[in-house]
């Protein structure tokens, strides 16, 4: 493909004219006779464009909420499926990081060629990670566990215990009841009558 064009009269003429290259002065002329565009937009200085905005927006924004409030249950089943599916892939790639995969296949190749010398080198530095990395994933469980519990029981907005449990759990369980003092100093029953 070429950059020029034939004229009838076979004189080639270019498609593209030369780019002029531009003085400060001749952009700052360029500019100056340019449409500006408000700062302030025009919805933005008449009141009722305004309301009229805010109004579409909030009736958009309801639009947009009752969509995804219809659909919902679709969503909530979608997240049973997959949620499970998901938590079983990270516990596989984490058990696969903890048991050092990545350095299966040097292993094996060293038993193939049978170098005793370099499996053990191997197998030695694999027992070693093993033991790091399971302590680094049995920390992180703990610390995973002991998140979901502040989340489900201590977290604002969360049940509070002798609130939403049992009353006999809690008394049991805590120590103290609402009312005060410890589970044994209240007697379990109305106390008898003399005589």
């Amino acid at each position: 493909m070429s950059d020029a064009t034939t004229e009838p009269d076979g004189d080639l003429l270019p498609v593209d004219p030369p780019e002029q290259s531009k003085t400060i002065h001749a952009t700052a002329l360029a500019v100056r006779d340019t449409e500006k565009r408000p700062i302030v937009p025009a919805w933005a200085r008449n009141r009722d464009e305004a309301r009229q905005l805010a109004r579409w927006l909030a009736k958009y924004g309801l639009h947009i909420v009752l969509y995804h409030l219809t659909r919902s249950p679709k969503y909530a089943a979608k997240l049973l499926v997959h949620a499970p599916i998901g938590v079983f892939v990270a516990l596989l790639a984490v058990l696969g990081w903890v048991l050092d995969r990545e350095a299966s296949p040097l292993r094996a190749d060293a038993v193939h060629r049978k170098s005793v010398a370099e499996y053990m080198t191997l197998s030695k530095q694999r027992n070693q990670r093993v033991k790091q990395r399971a302590t680094i994933a049995g920390v992180g469980l703990l610390v995973l566990v002991a998140v979901t519990v502040w989340a489900a029981v201590w977290a604002p907005g969360g049940p509070r215990p002798c609130t939403s449990w049992p009353r006999s759990w809690c008394s049991g369980r805590w120590g103290r009841h609402r009312t005060g003092g410890s589970p044994t100093s209240r007697p379990s029953a109305a106390p008898r009558r003399p005589g």
